[in-house]
């Protein structure tokens, strides 16, 4: 075949001779030129013939090498493209732990995390941290609330001045179960800044992404304002901002721990995350409003439904963390507590140590203007007339506890005014830093308030570093919580409170096999809540303890005052402490010898072996668990054999009848002596030797010198049957 054979359409017909040429002629250049580009067919030679014009020719085979070759090069292309490019899956990648805080580094985990992380809307969300991003530091909170507490409608409007630690587009905010409604940024000097481009909300880690459409100047300072609508919680959980009190009389109470105040209002709800606080509280003029500060200022509101509307301002507050706040409405009635003398108390506790003089000389360095603050000032709130005028006694009571704690931290109470209000229906009791709020049941339970007193300085003043530390902040008020004499009982604090209250339960709960580290990470928003457990509160009660005993009751004394000097205002973890007490302390215990009580679960066990002469001692984790019990055998009467006569004989042991046997006795089997004809005197059958010792008698050492009076008494005790056991927490080491 010469060529591909086309056929003249259209105009462009042969004639009825047959001639082609005629036909060809009358087409014009343009057709030409196209058929030129034919291959090597008739038409195609009769075409460049009649041009008399020298015209590329391309065969077909040139043609499909020509095709191949642009393709060859456009797959080649998008292979570039798509495997030049970073890939999610690359298995050359390294297993990159999450860092908190950032986005995951691991492509895996960023392809895993955008599958999970989707916003309300459909969209990706694309802040990953469980942790807010450092990058926004917040120094301000300006707080309008307006609790309606007849509709339980809640209206607010909350101005977070904030500094940008390096540039960026975006803020990250933690918000639950808010209705935001308007959202503006602010410059520093009071006109608009960038517009709001973008927001995505992921409920699941209760966060808001909000994005800009200008990047915001590093250490430059803004204001992002943001109105919301809500309800005020009506749920049994008794946690955020809900409704608490009889029918007749409702109340709208706080409680914000641990991740509860973002519930209330949109903030950065992380412990680390210390800003002041300005709260304007709408109230009807019927009503009592409190906060961690107290009133400045009270004006005109207007009215609604009726109702005239009063608003409070209330004073600036020092640096907290969100979840300290707290907020009471209510129709309550006052009682102030009189003034007591500032003198701190003369009697105290002897050491039960030699004092070293490197503490004597740190209790003069940490002392400064802060514990010659005014008292505070001291009132308890009740809609009840018998509550207020039976809480003479305690009021007396937490005024000279806050005295106490004053002087054994060497650090006064920080803010003005401490105030209880007693609330029915809701909460056995509600922290928060100047205002707790108590049911009438927990009253009479000095040892829960002396803990919310001590969470003024642990938790108020200084805050943990992050949810996983809260732990250390349990441990602090427990333990100075423990040195509170009881409201009643005669007025003396048991020395034993200690160990009866933290030490064996904590005891008990970490002798489990699945119990967890005390301060194992916690990131999620279910393990946050756990932070403040029985475990965290009685285990790490008795490693602070045991710590501060082992250097010294004075160098613990200074070693706290130094913690919330250093610390004030700011955030803190148990390395602080260490170091603390290895500053103020003999020094003779590291910093690092506390971590593996904390950062492991249970507790050593000290194991004895004898090994010939010598004994082998060795640490293990103690693990209460028994058995299982062997299956019972059919009850046969061939089964009463002589192996169970010698359990029975072992159990009835009786060392009077015990004999030497003789070599007849080896091989008897029946205790009927064998006649005999000689004049041999027979021997009684005895029982066996007594079996060898099988008591397990745990042993636990004491840390330090011992007096002299407890040496005595050891001494007497060595004589008897059992072992006097000291505080199992005093056994230091690992395992």
């Amino acid at each position: 075949m010469d060529g591909i054979q086309m056929e003249p359409v259209g105009k462009y017909k042969t004639d009825r001779n047959g001639s082609a040429k005629a036909a060809w002629r009358n087409m014009v250049d343009q057709d030409l030129d196209d058929v030129a580009f034919l291959a090597d067919s008739d038409k195609a030679r009769e075409a460049r013939e009649l041009r008399e014009a020298p015209v590329a020719v391309c065969s077909q085979r040139r043609a499909l090498c020509l095709a191949a070759l642009v393709f060859t090069a456009m797959f080649s292309t998008a292979l570039l493209v798509v495997y030049a490019s970073p890939q999610p899956d690359c298995p050359c990648a390294g297993e990159n732990s999450l860092i908190p805080g950032r986005p995951p580094t691991d492509s895996a985990d960023a392809g895993a995390a955008n599958k999970e992380r989707i916003a309300t809307n459909g969209a990706i969300f694309p802040w990953r941290g469980a942790r807010l991003p450092t990058i926004i530091i917040p120094k301000h909170y300006s707080l309008w609330l307006h609790p309606n507490l007849t509709t339980g409608d809640l209206r607010g409007e909350v101005s977070i001045d904030f500094k940008v630690d390096r540039e960026t587009s975006f803020v990250v905010l933690n918000v639950r179960d808010l209705n935001v409604t308007e959202r503006a940024l602010f410059k520093s000097g009071g006109s608009l800044g960038p517009k709001v481009a973008k927001v995505l909300d992921y409920p699941p880690a209760d966060q808001t992404y909000i994005e800009f459409k200008e990047k915001l100047r590093r250490k430059y300072n803004y204001t992002l304002s943001l109105r919301f609508i809500t309800k005020l919680d009506r749920s049994d959980k008794q946690r955020g901002f809900f409704l608490a009190g009889s029918h007749r009389n409702r109340c709208a109470v706080s409680r914000f721990w641990l991740t509860h105040a973002r519930s209330a209002f949109p903030c950065l709800d992380e412990p680390n995350f210390r800003a002041t606080f300005r709260l304007t509280i709408v109230r009807d003029r019927f009503h009592v409003s409190l906060t961690n500060m107290p009133i400045v200022a009270t004006e005109e509101a207007g009215f609604y439904l009726g109702h005239r509307l009063l608003q409070d301002e209330f004073a600036l507050s020092p640096p907290m963390a969100p979840h300290m706040m707290a907020v009471a409405v209510c129709r309550l009635q006052r009682r102030a507590a009189p003034q007591l003398p500032t003198e701190p108390p003369t009697e105290v506790p002897p050491s039960p140590s030699p004092v070293p003089t490197q503490a004597l000389s740190t209790l003069s360095d940490v002392d400064d203007d802060d514990y010659n603050l005014p008292p505070p000032e001291i009132s308890l709130y009740s809609d009840q007339q018998v509550i207020l005028d039976e809480s003479g006694p305690l009021l007396e009571w937490v005024q000279k506890t806050i005295q106490l704690f004053a002087y054994e931290l060497n650090t006064s109470y920080p803010l003005p005014k401490l105030d209880l209000v007693v609330v029915e229906g809701g909460a056995p009791y509600a922290e928060g830093w100047g205002l707790i709020s108590l049911a009438p049941s927990t009253l009479t339970d000095t040892k829960t308030i002396a803990r919310l007193l001590a969470q003024q300085w642990f938790g108020g003043l200084v805050s943990p570093r992050w949810w996983s530390a809260q732990w250390l902040m349990e441990a602090l008020t427990s333990v100075l919580g423990e040195k509170a004499t009881p409201l009643r009982d005669g007025g003396e604090r048991q020395q034993d409170a200690l160990l009866l209250d933290h030490v064996l339960p904590a005891l008990r709960l970490d002798s489990s096999n699945s119990v967890r580290a005390v301060a194992s990470p916690r990131l999620e928003r279910a393990d946050i809540e756990g932070a403040a457990d029985e475990l965290s509160l009685h285990k790490g009660a008795a490693i602070v303890s045991m710590a501060i005993e082992a250097a010294g009751e004075a160098a613990g004394r200074a070693a706290l005052a130094r913690l919330l000097k250093d610390h004030r205002s700011a955030s803190a973890d148990a390395r602080d402490l260490w170091r603390a007490l290895q500053r103020d302390g003999s020094g003779e215990a590291p910093a690092q010898a506390w971590d593996g009580w904390c950062e492991k679960p249970g507790y050593p066990l000290l194991c004895a072996t004898v090994q010939g002469t010598d004994v082998l001692l060795k640490q293990e984790r103690f693990v209460m668990s028994a058995e299982p019990p062997d299956p019972e055998p059919p009850m046969l009467n061939y089964l009463l054999t002589m192996d169970l006569r010698a359990d029975l004989d072992e159990i009835f042991y009786d060392p009077e009848n015990f004999t030497e046997a003789i070599d007849e006795d080896l091989n008897s089997t029946s205790t009927t002596p064998l006649p005999t004809t000689t004049t041999r005197r027979p021997t009684a059958k005895t029982t066996k030797p007594p079996p060898a010792p099988k008591w397990v008698i745990p042993v636990t050492f004491s840390v330090g010198p011992l007096e002299k009076e407890y040496e005595e008494e050891m001494e007497n005790v060595t004589t008897r049957n059992n072992v006097v056991l000291n505080n199992a927490t005093s056994l230091n080491g690992t395992w």
